[in-house]
């Protein structure tokens, strides 16, 4: 089992989470920052997981928590 990086990103009550799709987020802290700029939106691949309480949900490769 691998065990996926957490990438923080800034919460925008506009921006739905929704299993199955894509997310557009503003990433913080993502460490592949040769391929993924934390300075603007991103566009994750798909979501697998998400926990609207939290905000938090994970793709097949990293885990996101909202700042």
């Amino acid at each position: 089992m691998k065990i996926k990086p957490v990438v923080d990103y800034v919460s925008d009550p506009h921006n739905q989470i929704v299993v199955g799709r894509r997310a557009i987020i503003i990433p913080i802290n993502h460490p592949g920052m040769d391929n993924v700029s934390n300075n603007g939106p991103v566009l994750t691949s798909q979501v697998i997981n998400h926990n609207p309480l939290t905000g938090e949900f994970e793709t097949e490769n990293t885990c996101y928590k909202p700042e």
